[in-house]
């Protein structure tokens, strides 16, 4: 029958799963099945495996019947692939040996005077400080009290023309929303129920805190596709014109560094100072 051994005595039935015993010991240690843990010097595995073989060997010339192969055939060939199993497994313990040698070995002392070979440099020769008109560029964020407002003005009506050229296509034509967030809008007595309503719109005229850092997110992130573009002036006008939408300016009023810390925004007094020194007080 194919896949049966035809054995020719009792004896052979034994030695036959001595071998077979022995070798899948032998290749449970890894050659065949990666990820067991057996010890290749298990006395068990070793005594099975040449006490079955040496009798296998000389069995009488009992055949297994796939291959018509002889039984000495087939146990010169189970113990050549055991031999090859072992000699993986032999190769990549030593490997595993000199790796783990190498790197437990102790670095190398350099010289008195010398650094350690593997110590990064101080630098690396590429790039030149900044000079302070380079940094002064970059410098340009306003304080909600005004502090690093720039020299400037703008009014009502010059910020009513840049807002239709600059501004009017991401946020509506009178700032009530377009691609992206609304500008405009008031609540009804000035209420704040954005803690119970976290979906209502949040505008300049019913959010923001601070008319001061309206005008330094437009000057650093307007227009979003050209960010920084705007002159001081522009920057200004711009403002005055989104405070007038919101009913925060006369439409003849003029805004400069002096008069837009001036403007007390409708939730102002919702923003308080985190004044919490380590503990879980809230004022």
């Amino acid at each position: 029958m194919e896949g049966t051994f035809v054995l020719g005595r009792r004896e052979t039935l034994g030695a036959s799963y001595a071998v077979a015993n022995g070798f899948n010991r032998i290749a449970a240690t890894g050659g065949d099945r990666p990820g067991r843990n057996h010890c290749l010097s298990d006395s068990r595995t070793s005594s099975s495996f040449v006490r079955g073989f040496a009798s296998f060997v000389h069995s009488p010339a009992s055949t297994y019947a796939p291959h018509n192969e002889t039984l000495r055939g087939y146990g010169l060939r189970l113990l050549g692939k055991s031999i090859m199993t072992l000699s993986k497994i032999t190769t990549l313990f030593s490997f595993s040996f000199l790796f783990g040698c190498a790197a437990l070995a102790p670095e190398p002392t350099p010289p008195p005077g010398e650094s350690k070979p593997n110590r990064p440099p101080e630098t690396y020769g590429h790039g030149r400080p900044a000079t302070r008109a380079e940094i002064a560029e970059w410098d340009i964020d306003v304080m909600p009290d005004g502090e690093g407002l720039p020299e400037g003005s703008g009014d009502v009506a010059t910020g009513r023309a840049l807002y239709a050229t600059a501004c009017a296509r991401c946020h509506g034509a009178d700032g009530e929303g377009g691609p992206f967030d609304a500008l405009v809008g008031r609540i009804p007595g000035d209420a704040f129920p954005f803690a119970g309503e976290p979906r209502m719109r949040k505008t300049i005229g019913n959010y923001w805190p601070w008319a001061t850092t309206v005008f330094d997110y437009t000057r650093r992130a307007m227009p979003q596709d050209r960010p920084g573009s705007l002159t001081n002036n522009e920057v200004y006008a711009l403002t005055a014109y989104l405070l007038f939408m919101n009913e925060l300016l006369d439409e003849a009023d003029v805004l400069d560094r002096d008069s837009l810390p001036q403007i007390v925004m409708p939730s102002q007094h919702r923003f308080v100072p985190d004044d919490r020194r380590g503990g879980p007080e809230i004022r």
